[in-house]
């Protein structure tokens, strides 16, 4: 759903940030490679989605332990409204569509790293 990591970005507090090993730097050799016996492993893209009414996208949205809970009370208001509005933009027939894609990296491990 569009928007999604826009609310979250805008309201998420001390969010790490994570590497994606193999788009990091693409004019060089595969990052990832480097942590698995003879540099060989596989890649599996898995394909998911959920689908949500508006207190189960607030849920997904909390459930983060980088967002504001209730005890923020200011910060926690904005973040509602924000999903609300998400919400209202993307609902179809009571719920919105998040979908996501799960990428599973599968070798032998290489012992010397």
């Amino acid at each position: 759903m569009k928007g999604y990591e826009d609310v979250v970005q805008k309201h998420a507090r001390d969010r790490a940030e994570v590497l994606d090993v193999w788009r990091a730097e693409p004019w060089k050799e595969d990052n990832l490679s480097v942590f698995f016996y003879e540099r060989k492993y596989r890649r599996f893209n898995l394909r998911n989605e959920q689908y949500l009414d508006l207190e189960g996208l607030m849920g997904r949205m909390m459930s983060a332990s980088y967002m504001p809970n209730v005890d923020e009370t200011d910060r926690f208001n904005a973040l509602s409204l924000d999903v609300s509005v998400l919400f209202k933009n993307w609902v179809k027939a009571g719920t919105v569509r998040l979908v996501y894609e799960t990428v599973i990296t599968l070798g032998r491990i290489h012992r010397g790293v």
